[in-house]
């Protein structure tokens, strides 16, 4: 019986271990094309990183999520807004989250989460107007002109 009570108390202690230390999970994204993105998103807009907030709080102390801020220079699917408010889940690459720097610029995709606000992540396309070789968006964006 004693031995019963060992193994019941030790895995009951591998269980709230693994609980309290969580789980690493890896990114792993389908590949789309550009034309793929354009039609699974709710939101498509060139914009400029000018806040962003942690999501963690009182209801959610582990979180890693970010609420950021893009001043919006063109849009073209969702609301034309001057701000638009995007949530992040996580700043970790491995999860499939985005650490944005303030000051970055570039054409976000975003999803509409459970609440209908805009949410994106690795797995969308985040095309930087700094980089290299972006997709070619002139059949998919009307008015969309790479920055020079």
């Amino acid at each position: 019986m004693i031995k019963l009570h060992r193994a019941f108390a030790l895995a009951i202690f591998a269980v709230m271990a693994n609980l309290l230390t969580g789980t690493a999970y890896s990114c792993s994204c389908r590949p789309l094309s550009p034309a793929e993105h354009v039609d699974r998103t709710e939101f498509i807009f060139r914009g400029e990183v000018v806040d962003k907030r942690s999501t963690a709080g009182l209801l959610n102390p582990l979180s890693r999520g970010e609420r950021v801020v893009f001043e919006v220079r063109k849009s073209w699917k969702g609301p034309e807004l001057k701000k638009m408010v995007v949530h992040v889940g996580s700043t970790s690459s491995a999860a499939c989250g985005v650490d944005f720097k303030l000051g970055w610029t570039g054409i976000v995709f975003a999803q509409a989460d459970e609440n209908g606000e805009p949410a994106t992540n690795l797995c969308l396309m985040l095309q930087p107007e700094t980089s290299d070789g972006s997709p070619d968006y002139k059949d998919l964006l009307p008015g969309y002109s790479q920055p020079d």
